[in-house]
């Protein structure tokens, strides 16, 4: 993920930041991702205008040749900032 589809998702319109988390430690009962993939923007329609674009359709076809090399399944989800971070 991090050589084959991070830098495609660099390239996807509007695009502010991307980043890819990996879960290190898990609590009890917690759900077990392995990995997420965060993108900022900024509004919805830079979200819906980068979904649409050529990149994303290229970007599909890569994923289309990784994931069988995972277990699991791929989901998606916006999300929308509800507070900001606090400052120390």
């Amino acid at each position: 993920m991090a050589t084959e589809i991070m830098p495609w998702l660099a390239k996807m319109p509007r695009v502010r930041a991307v980043r890819l988390l990996r879960g290190r430690e898990f609590e009890d009962n917690a759900s077990r991702f392995y990995q997420t993939i965060e993108q900022d923007y900024d509004s919805l329609d830079d979200i819906r205008n980068a979904l649409a674009s050529e990149v994303r359709t290229a970007l599909r076809a890569k994923l289309s040749e990784i994931m069988p090399l995972f277990e699991g399944q791929l989901s998606h989800i916006n999300h929308e900032i509800a507070a900001a971070p606090l400052e120390r």
